[in-house]
C-alpha cells in the first residue's frame, strides 16, 4: 500500500536562486542565517572542532540535489529504493531542504549546516510527489546499514507501525535513528518515531518535535506523549535551507528532525567511540528544559543544546591504569585536595607545583557516560606559600603562652594552653575557626638515673633532642628550627619514652610519636584513619654542665603520604612509606643563660610501589637533608624573656622521583590510554631561613613578642624572591 510518508510542509514558500540569496545574504553571514543551528548553541561546538566529521547520515527522502552549491563535495553516492539504482536526484525539493539543515557547508555562501562536515548519503525513498511505501522505506532502510550510515534521518511518518523489522536491524547493528514526530497536533508522535519508547529500541530511536522562534511548540507538532523520555525538541518553524537549484523556507517537524541528526552527528564526530545509546543519551541529558520542569508529556527532554552536550554530564571521575575503581569528584568537576605538602613537606611541594605548571598534571576525565575530557589538574595544585603572620604569631603564641613547673620529686611539666589553629597550616572556615587543645610534656626522673617523658599535641622535643639539653639558668633549646624535622611529619603527635641513664653522663632515649590517639583534621572537615603516621626515636647523648652531644636514628612510618605530605586518594600511595633519619645534635654553654646549638639530619626514603589503585605508580628512593644553627639567650634584657636567633636550611629532597601513569584519553574503540610521567622530586634552590625571636613578659598576664624572618630561595626554589616577615605580637592571658 502507497503510504504519503512526508511530514514537512512548504509554508509560505519562497524559492530563489544561489545568486539571489547571496544578494540578501552578505558573505559572512552564515551563520546569522543559519538561525536553527545558532538557537542550539551549534556554533560553540564548531569551535572545539566539532562539526560532524567522519560521520555518514543517511537521508531517507525524496533524494538530494548533490549540485547544489552548498552540498556540492558532500553528497556521497546514494540508492534508489524503486529501481535499486543510484539516481537519487530530487524531483520534490524536500529531501534537499533537509540535507542543507544537516550538512550545508561552511563556505561563506547561504547557510551552515548543523554538521557541515558530515557526509550525507541519499536514499530516495519518494518520488517526487512525496509518495512512497513501507516496501520502499524497508528497501531503503536495509541500504542505510549497508551503507555504513551511523545516523538515519527520517523526516517522515505514518499514522500506524511501520518497518518495525527493519528498525530492529538497524538498532541491532549500532545505528541512530532521528525520526518526525508528525505535524497532526496530536498527544503522541507518529510512528516510526514512536517506536522510539519500546525496550529493544535501546535509546537509540530519537523522536522530534518541532518549536517555534520562542521556543514554545508549534501548534501542529504532535506532542511527546508516551515517548517523552526519547523524545527532543527543535526549531522547526519558517526554517531557511536549501532547496532545488536554491534556497527556500519550510516548516514542519521535517525540518526539526535534521537539526538532531546533525547535533548527533557533532558529537559523535567529537568523541568517535560512543555507540548511539551514548550519543542518544547526550542529547536527552544536555537538553535545554522546556515547559513543565523534568521530562514531560509535550516537549519531552526539551531542547537540544550543543553547548551543553560538549560538557561533562553528570559526576566525572579518573580511571587509574591497573583497576577499573574510578576516582569520583563530585558532579562536572574534579576537586583534588592539595597536591602538595598539607603540613611540612616543604621538601619537595616547589618541585610538585612547578611541575604542575608545566601541564604535568593534564589528565584525561570521564562523565557519566564514557566520554574523556581533559582537565588540568595543575590548577589544584597549592602553590607554595610564604611565610605568614598566622604562621609567625602561632609559634610566638606558643612561646609565650608556655607554662613549665618543677615538681617536688623532680618531674618537669611543660603546659600550653588551648589555641586557635594557624591558617596557613590548616584550611578552615575563619567564621568558625578550629580550636587546637592545649598540649602537655612531662618528665619524670627515676631513683636509678632513668625518666620518662609523656606527652600530647606535638611536645616530643622537650624529652627528645636539643629540647631536653638544658644548662643551669639557659632555656630549653626548643625553638622550631633546632627540633627534629621529622618530628613535623607526626602533627599534633603524643608521645611516650624512656631514657636509660648510662655512665660517663650519658644517656640512652628510645621513644614513640603517633597521631593514632586522637586521628587527623584535614581540610575536608574529615578525621583520618588513627596511626597514619607513626615514629620511632632512638637517641645517644651525653652531657656535661656545660656542653651536650647526641647522635640519633628515627624512622618515620606515613600512612598514605611522603614526608610529611597529604594527598587526594587520586594521588595518594595508598602504602606505607617509611623514611630512616639520622641526625648529630649539640649544644654548649656559653654564658650564663646563653646556649648555642646546631643540628644536622639526612633521611633516606626507600622506594615506594603504590597499590595501583591512585595515577601514582611508586616513587623512587628519596634522599634529603636540613640543617640548623642557632643561639638562645635567657634574660637577655630583662628578667624572664628569651632571644633566640636562627640559621636554618628545612628540610630537602636531594633526589629521588615521583612517577605517575596519566590517562591521556580513550581511543577509537573507547578505552583509556595513559602515558607515563615523572617528576624529580629534587629541588632546584636551597632555601635558608634565619629568624631573631624576642619574647618578653609585660606584668603577670601580659606578654609581647617580637619576630623577624627572611627566606632565601625559599621552599627550596632557586627562582622564588626572598620572602621577608617582621611580626608584633602583644598579649593579654586570662
Amino acid at each position: 500500500m502507497t503510504n504519503r510518508l512526508i511530514q514537512g510542509t512548504a509554508s509560505a514558500l519562497l524559492l530563489a536562486t544561489a545568486s539571489m540569496v547571496a544578494n540578501a545574504l552578505p558573505s559572512a553571514g552564515e551563520s546569522s542565517a543559519s538561525a536553527g543551528a545558532t538557537r542550539l548553541k551549534a556554533p560553540s561546538a564548531w569551535l572545539k572542532g566539532a562539526a560532524g566529521q567522519r560521520v555518514v547520515i543517511g537521508v531517507l527522502d525524496t533524494g538530494i540535489n548533490a549540485a547544489h552549491p552548498d552540498l556540492a563535495g558532500h553528497v556521497l553516492v546514494g540508492y534508489n529504493a524503486f529501481n535499486g539504482g543510484t539516481n537519487t536526484s530530487d524531483g520534490n525539493g524536500h529531501g534537499t531542504h533537509v540535507a542543507g539543515i544537516l550538512g550545508a557547508l561552511s563556505n561563506n555562501m547561504g547557510i551552515a549546516g548543523v554538521a557541515f562536515n558530515a557526509r550525507i548519503r541519499p536514499i530516495k525513498i519518494f518520488d517526487a510527489d512525496g509518495n512512497g511505501s513501507s516496501a520502499s522505506l524497508g528497501a531503503g532502510i536495509r541500504y542505510a546499514i549497508n551503507g555504513k550510515a551511523k545516523i538515519l534521518n527520517m523526516s517522515l511518518g505514518a499514522a500506524g507501525p511501520i518497518c518495525e523489522s527493519e528498525l530492529r536491524s538497524t538498532v541491532a547493528s549500532g545505528r541512530l535513528t532521528v525520526a518526525a514526530a508528525g505535524n497532526e497536533g496530536l498527544a503522541n508522535p507518529d510512528w516510526p518515531a514512536r517506536f522510539a519508547k519500546e525496550s529493544w529500541a535501546l535509546g537509540r530511536i530519537i523522536a522530534v518535535g518541532a518549536v517555534d522562534t520562542n521556543n514554545r511548540i508549534a501548534s501542529w507538532s504532535n506532542r511527546a506523549g508516551d515517548t517523552r523520555n526519547f523524545y527532543l525538541m527543535a526549531p522547526g518553524t519558517s526554517i531557511l535551507s536549501t532547496y532545488k537549484g536554491g534556497y527556500a523556507y519550510m516548516s514542519g517537524t521535517s525540518m526539526a528532525t535534521p537539526y538532531v541528526s546533525g547535533a548527533a552527528a557533532v558529537v559523535w564526530s567529537y568523541w568517535s567511540y560512543l555507540t548511539a545509546t551514548q550519543v542518544a543519551n547526550t542529547l536527552f541529558r544536555s537538553a535545554t528544559d522546556l515547559g513543565t520542569v523534568g521530562i514531560d508529556a509535550v516537549y519531552g527532554r526539551g531542547l537540544v543544546n550543543l553547548e551543553r552536550a560538549l560538557q561533562p554530564i553528570g559526576t566525572t571521575s579518573i580511571k587509574t591504569s591497573s583497576t577499573s575503581t574510578t576516582s569520583t569528584t563530585g558532579s562536572t568537576s574534579i576537586k583534588v585536595s592539595s597536591l602538595s605538602s598539607w603540613v611540612g613537606g616543604a621538601s619537595y611541594a616547589s618541585s610538585l607545583y612547578g611541575f604542575a605548571q608545566r601541564g604535568g598534571f593534564t589528565v584525561a576525565t570521564v562523565d557519566e557516560l564514557g566520554r574523556d575530557f581533559q582537565t588540568d589538574l595543575g590548577s589544584l595544585v597549592a602553590e607554595p606559600s610564604g611565610m605568614s603572620v598566622e604562621s609567625m604569631f602561632g609559634q610566638m603564641d606558643q612561646q609565650m603562652s608556655l607554662t613549665e613547673q618543677v615538681l617536688t620529686d623532680g618531674s618537669r611539666l611543660t603546659l600550653a594552653p588551648s589555641s586557635i589553629e594557624p591558617t596557613n597550616h590548616y584550611a578552615f572556615d575563619t567564621e568558625d575557626p578550629r580550636v587546637i587543645p592545649g598540649g602537655f610534656a612531662l618528665t619524670t626522673p627515676l631513683a636509678n638515673g632513668d625518666a620518662w617523658g609523656v606527652g600530647s599535641n606535638g611536645f616530643a622535643e622537650r624529652f627528645f633532642g636539643l629540647g631536653s639539653a638544658r644548662f643551669d639558668n639557659s632555656p630549653a633549646l626548643d625553638a622550631a628550627a633546632f627540633a627534629n624535622p621529622l618530628f613535623d611529619y607526626v602533627p599534633q603527635h603524643s608521645h611516650l619514652g624512656y631514657a636509660f641513664g648510662l655512665d660517663h653522663g650519658m644517656n640512652l632515649r628510645v621513644g614513640l610519636l603517633t597521631d593514632g590517639l586522637h586521628g587527623l583534621y584535614d581540610p575536608t572537615g574529615n578525621t583520618h584513619e588513627t596511626g597514619s603516621s607513626t615514629l620511632w626515636t632512638a637517641e645517644l647523648s651525653q652531657r656535661t654542665a656545660s656542653r651536650y652531644l647526641s647522635a640519633s636514628v628515627t624512622q618515620l612510618h606515613e600512612r598514605e603520604g611522603l614526608l610529611g605530605s597529604e594527598h587526594d586518594a587520586l594521588f595518594g600511595l595508598n602504602t606505607t612509606a617509611v623514611t630512616t633519619a639520622a641526625s648529630v645534635q649539640a649544644a654548649w654553654r656559653l654564658a650564663p643563660g646563653l646556649a648555642f646549638a646546631g643540628r644536622y639530619t639526612v633521611g633516606y626514603t626507600p622506594a615506594v610501589q603504590a597499590d595501583g589503585n591512585s595515577l601514582v605508580t611508586d616513587v623512587s628512593d628519596v634522599r634529603t637533608n636540613a640543617f640548623a644553627l642557632g643561639l638562645v639567650q635567657a634574660d637577655a634584657l630583662r628578667k624572664g624573656d628569651r632571644l633566640s636567633f636562627s640559621v636554618s636550611q628545612p628540610l630537602r629532597a636531594s633526589s629521588g622521583a615521583m612517577n605517575f601513569n596519566l590517562p591521556t584519553g580513550n581511543d577509537a574503540t573507547g578505552q583509556m590510554q595513559y602515558e607515563a610521567q615523572s617528576f624529580d622530586l629534587k629541588t632546584r634552590g636551597h632555601e635558608l631561613r634565619t629568624e631573631l625571636n624576642y619574647v618578653t613578659p609585660l606584668g603577670r598576664n601580659q606578654n609581647i613578642g617580637i619576630a623577624l624572618a627572611h627566606r632565601d630561595q625559599p621552599d627550596h626554589d632557586a627562582n622564588a624572591p626572598d620572602d621577608n616577615m617582621i611580626a608584633v605580637r602583644w598579649g593579654l592571658r586570662f
